[in-house]
Parts: structure tokens; C-alpha cells; sequence
């Protein structure tokens, strides 16, 4: 594979910009804030066959595996902070359902 080595900020007709500076990327029109920058809808895609994917579709925030289990390994606590959180099988049906300061339900089809 063919590398380059920039030693400075990068900028290329408003598509990227990378400030080697201050460790920033970016990729659309405005200069990222952080470390990483993207439009809507624009994928981080990882794997060989892009198999996991990360984005944000203006609404919702989308992690796609498409290979294999996606594993969250943790050590200490795992919080998910949500008003309702929902489990659902591959067939599209309830597993778990949990709502702020109200019920949890669990599923379960005989």
C-alpha cells in the first residue's frame, strides 16, 4: 500500500481537512471541532468487507454488523441512558421492553 506523510493542515476542495496540530479530521464543508468529523449519513465503515459500520442518519444513530456477534466487552459497569429501551429478535418481535419510571416487560413466545 502507498503512504503519505503530511506534516502540516491539509485542505482539498472542501471535501477534507485535517489538522495535524490539533489530531482533527474532517470530511464535508465545515472544520471538525473534534477528532473526528462527518456529514449525516456518511458511514465509518471497518473490516475487510466494511462488516461494521457507524453512523448518523440526521435522527438516528446506526451501528450495522454485518459478520459475526457485536460484543461490548467492559470491565466495570455498562449504562445505557434512554426515557425507553427495546430488545427485538431477528424476526422483528418484542423480546424486551423497558420504559422510564414505568414497566419493563419481558417476552416470551412458546
Amino acid at each position: 500500500m502507498n503512504r503519505s506523510r503530511i506534516t502540516g493542515d491539509l485542505v482539498s476542495q472542501n471535501n477534507i481537512f485535517v489538522d495535524i496540530a490539533n489530531d482533527r479530521v474532517g470530511i464535508g464543508s465545515t472544520i471538525p471541532g473534534q477528532k473526528l468529523s462527518l456529514p449525516d449519513s456518511a458511514k465509518i465503515s471497518l473490516g475487510n468487507s466494511a462488516d461494521l459500520s457507524l453512523y448518523h442518519d440526521g435522527t438516528n444513530s446506526h451501528i450495522d454488523n454485518a459478520t459475526g456477534a457485536l460484543v461490548i466487552d467492559v470491565e466495570g459497569n455498562t449504562q445505557i441512558e434512554t426515557n425507553s429501551f427495546f430488545v427485538l429478535t431477528n424476526d422483528n418481535e418484542n423480546a424486551i421492553r423497558a420504559f422510564a419510571n414505568g414497566t419493563v416487560e419481558l417476552y416470551y413466545n412458546a
